[in-house]
């Protein structure tokens, strides 16, 4: 066997290896190992190392530096899920590709998970040393330069085609995938990556990544009129028009929903607010991250359940021109409109998305210059005192959607002020010592949460104007450590880590609950605590999901059956598909 055959021969190695070894370690990982042997499954998985393969061999014209570079990418792509994983107990689907600028543009905030994981790194770089060591021994198979050059442009051209041929609902790949996979089921990533695989499930999952703008015809637009003239206005308003602060507090949770018997230490006070506010549980369709999904949800009252891959990240995906959104009808109405975030502007895209959602001022990072920090963020108490000062600066009313960082993760490493850890809030839990202090690191965090709740109840009970706070976690906290001393199981598969504690208060209004919604239900909600009329889409939207949906859910119709549509989930995604068209181009 000459050179060049032995060099093609371990090339192939390389490449088989490559799939199998990611394929067989990539997490989560099915029952039984073998089942990641099967054919079928190496198939699936070996489809796309092969076209980067290609694609590598084209731009370099050498085998087996093309298969070592081939190896990175596979070897980085599975490294990264893993990661991925061990944070929020997910693995990577195709979505997260379209966020991973956010990650280089703010280190600072994912450089503390990387210090958890810190020899990915090295292990990373060793692998890419084969690639160099090859291409420093290995000559090219095509010589001469103009066939060089074409190589060169084949090659570069596929890796920028990789959209075209691999990822797009129609490309010829995900073809392929469609018929020898069933269709892949967005909200658990984690059964499909068990039964055929990551690289399967990443170029599986990529059909769904991409957010279409909906056209409605004219009929579905007469339905939504007969529908919102038959339901009438829900609530005729008032003469007051209360100032309304929405909070989104980072990672808040109530421990107590996956265990009765965690102390309440930590929720004394909470309790004694919530027995004067309306109170429940959220449902939101997130845990440990994506907070941006939440904050969608809230600011426009689409359940982002409705769709796909592609509201992952719809700041990103979604918002890209102005869209009806509760701030926009708030403005209408006569109020000013601010979002404050004591964060970098640009993360999630916030600085772009709030304008495009009706948000008039967006106070960020920049304007919290000497404000107190409670560890690494800035404090809830200071993010409280922002607040007062916007309530106060205007005779207007103003709407203030406000999301915290305080209580941002990771909760492995030494925060807050020397001692702020005492007394230890581990509640009576025996738990090991180090993931001990992760959870007494987080209750410390959210007893600030909590407090901050009623200085902002303090706040709106100074003004002039009446005032409404709704008061919400965004997700339950990533601390997997912690969940599998409670043994929750994957959080994802756990229903009571997608509920996040909510209130909605309001000046001389009684305490009612616990009432349990959708967090897409709650800006209905918050409008009728406010006295304010809904809008056509709350309106409509409101009355399906409390007559209609529920209704079919039961068996029971507790609505006019001349009102219910046939098929009221279709009115739902028929109205929020309405609700996402653009109204104007970016």
């Amino acid at each position: 066997m000459n050179h060049s055959r032995r060099r093609n021969l371990i090339a192939v190695l390389v490449l088989l290896s490559t799939v199998v070894l990611c394929t067989m370690i990539a997490i989560p990982r099915p029952d039984s190992a073998f089942e990641r042997l099967m054919p079928s499954v190496l198939l699936l998985n070996g489809l796309p190392v092969a076209y980067f393969y290609l694609a590598f061999f084209l731009v370099t014209r050498r085998t087996l530096s093309a298969a070592m570079l081939t190896v990175v990418v596979c070897v980085a792509i599975t490294l990264g899920s893993n990661f991925k994983y061990s944070i929020v107990s997910q693995p990577v689907v195709a979505s997260d590709f379209i966020v991973f600028g956010q990650v280089l543009e703010n280190p600072v905030l994912f450089e503390k998970y990387f210090r958890e994981q810190w020899f990915f790194i090295p292990l990373l770089l060793a692998v890419l040393a084969f690639p160099v060591w090859a291409m420093r021994s290995e000559q090219p198979l095509v010589s001469g330069k103009r066939v060089g050059m074409v190589c060169v442009v084949a090659g570069i051209f596929l890796l920028w085609q990789i959209q075209a041929v691999l990822l797009m609902p129609h490309a010829p790949l995900q073809r392929i995938y469609g018929t020898l996979m069933p269709v892949f089921e967005h909200q658990d990533p984690m059964a499909s990556v068990r039964e055929h695989g990551l690289f399967a499930t990443l170029i599986n999952s990529a059909g769904q990544s991409y957010f279409v703008p909906p056209k409605i015809d004219a009929a579905d637009e007469v339905l939504i009129r007969q529908l919102s003239a038959s339901i009438g206005e829900q609530t005729k308003g008032t003469d007051s028009m209360p100032n309304i602060v929405v909070i989104q507090n980072e990672a808040f949770y109530d421990f107590r929903a996956i265990d009765s018997d965690f102390g309440p230490t930590a929720y004394v006070l909470w309790d004694e607010i919530r027995k004067t506010a309306q109170h429940g549980m959220a449902t939101v369709d997130t845990y440990g991250g994506a907070t941006l999904r939440t904050e969608f949800s809230l600011l426009t009252g689409v359940p982002t359940s409705l769709f796909g891959a592609e509201m992952d990240y719809p700041y990103l995906t979604v918002v890209t021109a102005p869209i009806e959104s509760v701030p926009r009808y708030l403005k209408e109405l006569g109020y000013e409109t601010i979002a404050i975030h004591p964060y970098h502007e640009t993360f999630w895209r916030r600085d772009q998305a709030y304008p495009r959602l009706g948000i008039d001022t967006f106070l960020s990072l920049p304007d919290f210059k000497g404000a107190a920090r409670d560890g690494p963020y800035v404090s809830d108490k200071a993010l409280c005192e922002k607040i007062r000062d916007q309530l106060e600066a205007s005779d207007k009313p103003r709407f203030i959607f406000s999301v915290t960082m305080e209580n941002h993760g990771p909760w492995s490493f030494d925060r807050g002020q020397s001692g702020s850890l005492e007394p230890a809030y581990t509640e009576g839990r025996s738990l090991p010592e180090e993931i001990g202090q992760q959870l007494q690191r987080y209750l410390y965090h959210l007893r600030n949460a909590v407090a901050m709740a009623g200085c902002i109840i303090d706040s709106l009970e100074r003004s002039q104007r009446p005032g409404v706070l709704l008061f919400l976690g965004d997700h339950a906290p990533a601390m997997p450590a912690v969940f599998a001393g409670f043994d929750v199981g994957n959080p994802w598969e756990n229903p009571a880590l997608r509920k996040v504690p909510y209130l909605l208060w309001r000046n001389g209004a009684s305490g009612t609950g616990p009432v349990d919604v959708p967090v897409s239900a709650l800006p209905a909600a918050l409008l009728e605590a406010a006295g304010l009329p809904l809008d056509e889409f709350l309106n409509v939207s409101n009355y399906l999901r409390k007559h209609c949906l529920q209704s079919a859910a039961t068996g029971m119709r507790t609505g006019n059956d001349g009102i219910c549509p046939s098929s009221p989930e279709a009115a739902m995604l028929m109205l929020a598909r309405q609700r996402l068209r653009p109204l104007e181009k970016n």
